[in-house]
């Protein structure tokens, strides 16, 4: 992962959470793109889940993939899943970060299901700048098809790079 990347994740989350969700993302069988999501409290610092993603059936030809975000949500306790803050990195087939991280649609509805405070994922802009997001699941959901560097007001750049 680039190193400015990773620092900047550092700074808004802890060194603990960052190589949780990178040692998640290395363990991803999926060969384009393999992503890593900790679930964690934001206050304590606290780990409560993480995931990568995955194929729901390897041997078969038309699978479905498990997402990250998905995994995570699994492995956490269900009625203790309040207010808590997901941090996501995804990883290209040669370690280095993915233009982007930004959960999809269906993971972000269910982050927003599940009372998921802040998701928090890198992202490149159009200028070939990189910068850390802080976003409300709800305000992925509202800007599903918004172009590339514009930023609503329910974004927050938390750390250019």
């Amino acid at each position: 992962m680039q190193k400015a990347v990773h620092k900047a994740l550092v700074e808004v989350t802890s060194p603990e959470i960052v190589a949780l969700a990178l040692k998640e993302a290395r363990r991803s069988p999926m060969r384009r793109f393999k992503n890593g999501a900790v679930i964690y409290d934001k206050i304590t610092k606290k780990i409560i889940s993480s995931g990568c993603s995955y194929d729901s059936d390897p041997g078969y030809q038309k699978v479905a993939t498990i997402h990250a975000e998905m995994d995570a949500i699994r492995k956490t306790d269900k009625n203790g899943l309040l207010y808590w803050d997901c941090l996501v990195i995804a990883l290209n087939k040669t370690g280095n970060a993915t233009y982007s991280s930004c959960p999809c649609i269906t993971c972000a509805s269910l982050l927003s299901d599940c009372r998921v405070r802040n998701i928090i994922y890198h992202q490149q802009l159009n200028d070939g700048s990189w910068v850390v997001m802080r976003e409300w699941p709800a305000g992925l959901l509202n800007r599903a098809n918004e172009v590339n560097g514009k930023f609503a007001r329910h974004q927050k750049i938390v750390a250019p790079i």
